[in-house]
């Protein structure tokens, strides 16, 4: 290894260094609020799996994710999860709670989201290291992979699609993994590159459903090698790639075994995303043809500039030249027309297919296209310098070489704005705060004792409300007058809904904030009411929270708080769980129980009551349904952790002795 390609690695070094750094600094947006539509469906779903054991996705839309991601997320979060049993963080899955059964699109250990996060960034990494492969495999020039590196890490959709945990960065990875290996196969013909090009294929087919067309890139590779000249030739080809080909259906069917298990659903929803894509649906949408063919191209140019754009015009140009060599030969070589053929094939078949296909136009769609920009913009900053130095036949190989290094400053020139634009974006981005966990801040300077009203329609984190240094109650909009009675805060916010219909209970709801006495106002977006599917799965992004003064905090600690952090729980077998953290102030609560138990052999469940990990009490439930009152004693105010345990378990043929908590509420004795 020379010095210049020594350098050209540390320059790689350099920029990969770069990519990721700006991807960690983003990775945290938003959390513990979610505000990509699509992420809860393969995060959440994840997560799922770990809560369930059931490698079948839960919800129908998740059906049209594919499983490669999902299942990779899975195997990080497990790690995770792992990790929080092990260091006493939880006791079990039960206590990692999910937006998709809790209603919101929050999750009780944001933590997740950030690993996955982070595993797509890495993923994006790879796909940078892919395009410096690529580019440099194709021109003998570790110099020309620097540069399609640095021409990938500039491009900002790449860099938006790489910080969430998201398919399409992970599908177009990917995809250049496919490409890279079956381009060591044409070039070294190598079996094992063959066989792990259609593995990548695999993937990319498993990870969204239009990257089915990257077995392309093997598949090329192998007909370019094998070139069948005679019929005998040809059946046997085919007979290859059939084989070839069952590697792609292997991974396939691996990484979506719903497509067996649950046949009628995949098949169901997968053709119910195709049909929105084809019909717009509500989606950002173009007519399929000339207008969403030139829409995208305009978005193309707008992302990568003229002036990269008319590189990669030059370098698909000036790739049909040998390039291999130090000094560009004019001839043009069938060799290097079937390299550009099989290079342009895909990007051009995609572009055509799917602006011809479907009306969707978001640009995320078309991430995979951008690789192949960078790899032909690099190509031409390469053969453009090759070009001038055919020019000048005295000078040296080795001042040929330096020159050519130096040609890295003409694309240095081009994205360094956007390279200093993602540097900026990404540090704002690790500093912002959304306005709930701003609302938390303020609620905690305050000294005085206090209970606060914390509107269910806010979507307030369970991430925020743990950190909250006072209790607090959960209340709907609609009994806004209750709460104001209830508690000494009361948490309000700027209501807009959808249905008109509801416009005037916005106003009511507006009006009243408007004449409370005001303690603080954090500046931010209006909220919906609406109850229908897509207004509750919407992502709630930074609504104006308004803090209000309530009743008395005497008046307020008087009513009952509701400990219960979900909905029931049920005991089906031996086991302690979590009933609540509330945050208690120093004194003496009594606490209320409602719990139902079945028997067997006559004898009722027997059940332990833990407070911060010492047993408070002990019963039996003797009568089926039973309220049960428990002393507690708090001793330092802060978050406190109760949990309930049944230890008598026991099933025959005809009876099976369970546990039901349906209820558990605390307030101040007086």
């Amino acid at each position: 290894m020379n010095k210049a390609q020594s350098i050209s690695l540390v320059a790689l070094a350099l920029i990969l260094s770069f990519a990721f750094y700006v991807r960690y600094l983003s990775a945290n947006n938003g959390l513990p609020y979610l505000y990509e539509w699509d992420e809860p469906f393969i995060s959440t779903s994840a997560v799922n799996i770990i809560k369930t054991g059931d490698i079948n996705p839960a919800n129908n839309p998740e059906i049209c994710y594919g499983g490669f991601l999902r299942y990779t997320c899975a195997g990080a979060d497990w790690i995770y999860y792992k990790y929080l049993v092990l260091s006493g963080q939880i006791a079990d899955s039960s206590e990692i709670k999910t937006s998709m059964e809790g209603g919101f699109r929050t999750l009780s250990h944001p933590e997740f989201y950030f690993i996955n996060r982070i595993l797509v960034a890495l993923l994006s990494i790879l796909g940078v290291y892919f395009v410096f492969a690529i580019a440099r495999a194709l021109t003998s020039n570790a110099w020309t992979g620097v540069m399609g590196a640095l021409f990938m890490v500039s491009f900002m959709n790449y860099f938006e699609g790489s910080i969430y945990a998201l398919v399409n960065v992970p599908m177009t990875v990917m995809t250049l993994g496919a490409l890279f290996f079956a381009l060591s196969y044409l070039q070294h013909k190598n079996r094992s590159s063959l066989i792990w090009s259609f593995v990548f294929a695999g993937l990319a087919a498993s990870t969204k459903l239009t990257g089915g067309l990257s077995p392309l890139f093997p598949v090329l590779s192998y007909l370019m090698v094998s070139r069948p000249t005679n019929i005998q030739e040809m059946k046997a080809t085919m007979r290859a790639l059939f084989l070839y080909g069952l590697v792609v259906l292997a991974v396939f069917l691996a990484l979506n075994p719903n497509l067996l298990t649950d046949t009628q659903n995949y098949l169901y929803w997968n053709e119910w995303i195709i049909q929105v894509y084809k019909e717009g649906k509500g989606h950002l949408s173009r007519e399929p043809g000339w207008e969403h063919f030139t829409y995208q191209v305009a978005l193309m140019k707008q992302e990568a500039g003229v002036a990269m754009l008319g590189l990669g015009i030059a370098g698909f140009v000036l790739f049909f030249l040998d390039l291999g060599r130090e000094r560009v030969g004019f001839t043009i070589s069938r060799k290097q027309v079937e390299l550009n053929c099989f290079l342009a094939a895909f990007p051009v078949i995609y572009l055509v297919y799917v602006t011809t296909t479907y009306r969707v136009a978001y640009a995320r769609n078309f991430i995979v296209l951008y690789p192949f920009l960078a790899i032909y913009a690099a190509i031409g900053v390469t053969g453009l310098a090759r070009l001038m130095i055919s020019f000048f036949p005295k000078v040296t190989a080795p001042a040929i070489q330096w020159m050519q290094g130096l040609a890295v400053v003409v694309p240095l020139v081009i994205v360094m704005d956007d390279l200093s634009y993602m540097f900026r974006y990404a540090r704002v981005i690790s500093e912002r705060k959304d306005t709930r966990t701003v609302a938390i801040d303020e609620l905690n300077k305050i000294q005085s004792r206090e209970i606060i009203g914390v509107p269910r329609e806010l979507q307030f984190s369970e991430v925020d409300l743990r950190r909250l240094k006072h209790p607090y109650r959960m209340y709907s909009a609609y009994n806004i007058r209750k709460a104001f009675v209830e508690n000494s805060i009361v948490l309000s916010g700027l209501y807009k809904s959808q249905d008109q219909s509801l416009h005037r209970l916005d106003s009511e709801l507006n009006q009243m904030a408007l004449n409370s006495s005001l303690l603080h106002r954090i500046d931010g977006g209006p909220i919906y009411l609406d109850t229908t599917w897509m207004a509750m799965q919407a992502p709630t992004t930074n609504p104006e929270v308004i803090l209000l003064r309530g009743t008395t905090y005497e008046a307020a600690a008087a009513v009952p708080l509701d400990v219960l952090w979900t909905s029931s729980i049920a005991f089906f077998e031996d086991g302690r769980k979590l009933i609540g953290r509330p945050f208690l102030e120093e004194a003496t609560y009594q606490m209320i129980l409602n719990i139902s138990g079945t028997p067997a052999r006559g004898v009722y469940p027997h059940i332990n009551i833990y407070l911060d990990g010492i047993r408070i009490k002990e019963f039996s439930c003797e009568h089926g349904n039973t309220i049960f009152p428990i002393e507690v004693n708090i001793r330092q105010r802060g978050l406190h952790r109760i949990e309930m345990e049944f230890d008598n378990d026991m099933w025959t043929a005809s009876e099976d002795r369970n546990v039901f908590l349906s209820s558990a509420r605390i307030f101040l004795k007086r």
